[in-house]
């Protein structure tokens, strides 16, 4: 399960190297929508929903990592 509170999230973005960090904390932080976020980063639509799965993926996996390291202890 996924902790959502601020300081999670704010821990989890700083994890996405700055290009990802941009589009996710534009399009999930700042609600914009994905044509939004290709007009303002002048990108593709295509390469904003790449991006953020992308963001997606390393959020999770770090969230994956970090549980086993508590699993352990």
């Amino acid at each position: 399960m996924v902790d959502t509170t601020s300081e999670n999230i704010i821990e989890m973005m700083n994890i996405l190297s700055p290009k990802y960090r941009e589009v996710f904390e534009l399009h999930y932080i700042e609600d914009l929508k994905v044509s939004d976020v290709s007009k303002i980063l002048n990108i593709s639509e295509a390469n904003v929903k790449q991006r953020l799965k992308r963001a997606r993926d390393m959020i999770k996996e770090y969230k994956e990592k970090e549980d086993k390291i508590y699993e352990q202890i």
